[in-house]
């Protein structure tokens, strides 16, 4: 029951909304900082400790990416040959360089990565 109230109380840390690039409103984990995820990734690497966050953001990325390779890119698989990890790593690189990009901003960009792959296949 702790687990439960832990992460309702985080849930409701995160910002509730933020407008992309493209003007459209995002709402939930992907509407957080890219330096905050560079934070709280970098918090949990030495010790393998994954605080809260780390599994809203990821869970929020994991879920945009197979949201748009079940319908936004239906001719290709986007996800074949990679895996949560390697979509974590596009995302590190992607919030290093681009720290007040949202974590909205980076998963389009790693889609258009993944994208861009899986024509080459």
């Amino acid at each position: 029951m702790r687990g439960v109230a832990a992460v309702l109380a985080l849930a409701m840390m995160i910002p509730a909304e933020a407008r992309a690039e493209n003007n459209r409103i995002v709402v939930g984990a992907g509407a957080e900082s890219c330096g905050h995820w560079t934070i709280v990734r970098d918090q949990a690497k030495p010790n393998l400790v994954w605080p809260p966050e780390f599994w809203a953001y990821t869970s929020w990325v994991l879920g945009f990416v197979s949201a748009a390779n079940s319908y936004a890119w239906p001719k290709h698989n986007l996800m074949e040959g990679a895996d949560g990890f390697g979509v974590w790593g596009l995302m590190d690189n992607y919030c290093k360089s681009h720290p007040t990009d949202t974590i909205s901003d980076a998963a389009s960009a790693v889609v258009l990565v993944l994208m861009h792959k899986s024509e080459q296949r």
